[in-house]
This record gives structure tokens, sequence and C-alpha cells, in this order.
């Protein structure tokens, strides 16, 4: 599927952020940190100094000022190196194993929401 701007299908809005994270995997022998750079209720793309494996189910833990880091279920959708940078660009879907984890991505979502919304208002 080509990425070109006008042929994006994405189902959910993406809302650009910056926050950190760490991917653990079975295939993954040590954390691999990363940022996130966007994220939807559908899933997030992150960036790192590695390639990730495709395919792979996953759990990425997400930092979050003054609360407990969550950790989400996903599967990495695609992975690879960016042009003129020393970087990875990965997308990652959610996989929710149940509404508790459906919530968490929800209320996340939610916050950075909130920020972006606070920072287009000041």
């Amino acid at each position: 599927m080509s990425r070109t701007p006008g042929n994006d299908q994405r189902r959910h809005v993406r809302y650009e952020l910056i926050d950190f994270a760490l991917l653990e995997g079975a295939t993954i022998s040590d954390p691999i940190r990363c940022v996130i750079v966007d994220v939807s209720l559908g899933g997030l793309q992150i960036r790192s100094k590695s390639a990730l494996p495709v395919g792979e189910q996953c759990f990425l833990r997400i930092a979050q000022l003054g609360k407990k880091p969550i950790r989400i279920r996903g599967e990495v959708r695609h992975s690879g190196a960016l042009r003129g940078a020393d970087l990875v660009a990965s997308g990652f879907r959610f996989l929710p194993e149940d509404q508790d984890e459906r919530v968490q991505i929800m209320e996340y979502v939610h916050t950075v929401f909130v920020r972006r919304s606070e920072l287009v208002a000041s």
C-alpha cells in the first residue's frame, strides 16, 4: 500500500507528540528505547535506533508524567530506515487483550489530545 499524502487510508485521526517508551518482545533480547511521534486510537508510530521485527507481537511500556507507565500489547506493522537519519520509523498497531487495556489506550490518547489542545490554545 502506498503512503502518499492523498492515499492515506487510516481509520483514526493521528495526534503528533513526543513521548518516551520501551519496546519489549519475545525475540527482543533487551528492551528497545523509542520515541512515540504520533498516536491514534488504532496505534502509534515510533522512532528507534533499531529495526523492529515486522509482525512481532510485543509490549510497549509508555512513560507518563506523574503516573505509572502503561503497558500496551500490539503488533509491529512496518519498520524501515528514515532517509537521511540514523533512525528507524516503525508502525505499532494496538492489540488490547481486554476492556481494561482498551480503556488505558483511550485514556492515553485522550491525554495526548488534551495536551495538544492546550498547546494550540496558548
